[in-house]
């Protein structure tokens, strides 16, 4: 009889072929994924080019997991549901915008011009939870309007003035939508300009309040009529409420969405009670006079976003804090801790006060802090495991930091500036911009089913490769693995090495496009190895290293090294002390219990070296196991399984 220790030594007859390597580099890398350390969390990064009529889905290394091909540019932002569809904003024309939607295989199913002759919306979105679509609209009135509302006529030399309008609309069809609730900023001005006006009064006993005058001085002319240039919409469905970036006058503002539209345009009413006046605001205590604790913090800021339960930070703020500052032409991203309580209300500031908080709990610079810097657009995200993503619009960079503000990724943005063409690795371009950034969880409920396989990386490298698996992707310590990628070139492929690492060993396996181990067929491009089986309860790591027949050589992922690469777990090895014991009418396997493990499978064969198959004829007893005698299987071992 055969027991386990027999078959780990068959498997490990393959470790003949360890050998000692370094990296090589052989292109430097100006595009795409220029940084992963591994600790950047696991999953997927829209990338929205400015100028590209298409949305990208990529993972960590940068290669395309799904891609959206529409007929227009992107006007800024762009969301993947959890169903599965990606609704995102569209440039129609010149001054014409709109929204669509696509599911996962890329067809169209929504679409919606949103344009009229007093309004386009324009900048963000918020999928609601009920279906429905929160924009950020302008809303242009005439200046005879503003004028009656307090406006100084000598302050703006426009005719048309905007102001900005939230509204929420219901997809109808695939062509058409409604607007189910609304909000303007219009209905909740005040000023001390025109004392004969309605809205007179006293702007720094009202901080629910807009100053219809105020402006930042040195901020650029489109203040003068566009007073407050949202940029961005989220929404806390635990509150009800809506958070903006009112860019123009340096602030973010909540506001009650429990409110009717009737109620929203007043200044009572909703769970809050003060209708659609803001319930918070915060980052330029100037705009409202506040006289004390009134240090300005924003500066032309994007994207504030609360922090999801159940994410480090969950419930404060975070935003991208674009600059230019006091300090210099610097950016740097923000969290911050609102004055709430766990109803959603605030607490209001003492008259002449400012806000809570009085500075952000957490800030990052990069280093040096000229490093990071974007004056326009730009945009944050917390992740599930703490980090946070970051999209540097004047750049088109991404990065992602850890929370003591270690970059742990950095990408690339591989399309020519205003061109819808990806350049060749080792190019140093400007890149087109990215307005925000969006990272899923692997586990994200829109992958659920999906087909994941990766394809090729966007930019242009001198040798393709797309496609690179494993296979099982879980393996037990006595599974061999089959690696299998695509790779080509017009000079054609001379070698391609599969390195792998595993605990303190290693391995170099060729790489064959001969169609064995799973390749479909001889001669096309699809390249494969075999893994020999491996130790339980290790991670092995891998990449491939190309050369074709110029000479260019290429590492799958890029930048391959010990601290970079594809990877795999193997679950749990088998026990210690496994006895196998025969009687007349049954099989009974005992073994020791592995710490932190509840569940165990048994695998049999009648050879000790090919055909083992999960066995479910036994039953077990905690680390027992006995199944009566019903076949010619003679061999058997036993895998602890992860919970």
């Amino acid at each position: 009889m055969i027991g386990f220790k027999g078959i780990r030594n068959f498997c490990l007859v393959f470790q003949s072929i360890i050998l000692l390597f370094g990296p090589l580099y052989s292109i430097d890398r100006t595009l795409g994924v220029i940084k992963n350390d591994m600790t950047a969390m696991e999953g997927y990064t829209l990338l929205v080019p400015e100028e590209v009529p298409a949305t990208y889905l990529i993972d960590n290394y940068g290669r395309v997991i799904n891609k959206w091909e529409s007929n227009h540019i992107a006007h800024h932002t762009v969301y993947l549901l959890e169903n599965g569809n990606l609704v995102r904003t569209t440039n129609i024309a010149p001054s014409t915008f709109g929204i669509e939607m696509f599911n996962w295989e890329g067809d169209l199913i929504w679409e919606y011009n949103t344009t009229t002759d007093s309004t386009y919306t324009h900048h963000d979105i918020e999928p609601l939870p009920n279906g429905n679509i929160l924009m950020v609209t302008v809303d242009k009135k005439p200046k005879t309007e503003y004028v009656e509302a307090g406006l100084d006529p000598n302050s703006v030399g426009a005719n048309i003035i905007w102001g900005e309008r939230i509204a929420e609309y219901k997809p109808i069809g695939q062509d058409s939508a409604e607007i189910v609730w609304e909000w303007c900023s219009f209905d909740h001005l005040i000023q001390d300009f025109d004392p004969s006006k309605d809205n007179y009064g006293v702007v720094e006993d009202h901080p629910e309040l807009m100053d219809v005058n105020y402006r930042i001085n040195n901020d650029i002319d489109f203040t003068k009529y566009d007073r407050l240039h949202m940029n961005s919409v989220t929404y806390n469905r635990e509150y009800d409420q809506i958070l903006v970036s009112n860019r123009a006058i340096s602030e973010i503002w909540i506001i009650d969405h429990s409110t009717t539209t009737m109620e929203a345009a007043g200044h009572t009413g909703g769970t809050y009670g003060k209708g659609g006046d803001i319930l918070y605001r915060w980052g330029n205590p100037e705009a409202y006079r506040a006289q004390v604790n009134n240090e300005r913090i924003c500066y032309f800021q994007h994207s504030p976003r609360w922090i999801p339960d159940g994410y480090p930070g969950a419930g404060d703020i975070i935003l991208f804090n674009n600059g230019p500052k006091p300090i210099g032409d610097v950016s740097s991203v923000i969290q911050l801790t609102p004055p709430v309580d766990e109803n959603g209300f605030y607490t209001d500031p003492y008259p002449g006060e400012s806000y809570l908080p009085l500075g952000p709990n957490w800030e990052y610079f990069a280093d040096p802090p000229t490093n990071l810097y974007s004056r326009y657009c730009s945009g944050t995200n917390r992740l599930p495991n703490g980090n946070t993503i970051i999209a540097e619009y004047d750049d088109g960079r991404l990065y992602e930091v850890q929370p003591d503000c270690t970059v742990v990724w950095i990408y690339k943005d591989p399309f020519y500036s205003e061109q819808p063409v990806a350049a060749s690795q080792g190019e140093v371009i400007a890149s087109d911009q990215t307005f925000n950034v969006n990272k899923y969880p692997k586990d994200y409920a829109a992958f659920t089913g999906k087909d994941l396989i990766p394809g090729a990386y966007i930019e242009i490298n001198p040798i393709s490769v797309e496609s690179t698996i494993h296979s099982p992707d879980s393996p037990t310590d006595i599974d061999e693995v089959t690696v299998t990628s695509k790779i080509f070139d017009d000079s054609g492929i001379t070698s391609a090495d599969l390195h792998v690492y595993f605990g303190t060993d290693s391995l170099i396996i060729t790489m064959n496009d001969s169609g064995q181990n799973g390749d479909t067929a001889a001669g096309d491009s699809i390249f494969t190895a075999l893994i020999p089986a491996l130790p339980g309860q290790i991670r092995a790591n891998y990449y491939i290293e190309i050369t074709d027949g110029e000479s260019d050589e290429f590492c799958d992922p890029p930048f391959a090294s010990k601290n970079y690469y594809f990877t795999y777990d193997l679950i749990p090895g088998t026990p210690e002390n496994l006895t196998i014991s025969r009687g007349q009418n049954s099989v009974d396997l005992v073994w020791n219990s592995v710490d932190g493990i509840t569940e165990y499978k048994v695998y049999s064969s009648d050879d000790p070296y090919s055909g083992f198959s999960e066995d479910d004829s036994g039953s077990f007893d905690g680390t027992s196991w006995s199944t009566a005698i019903l076949n010619n299987k003679k061999f058997y071992y036993v895998v602890a399984v992860k919970n």
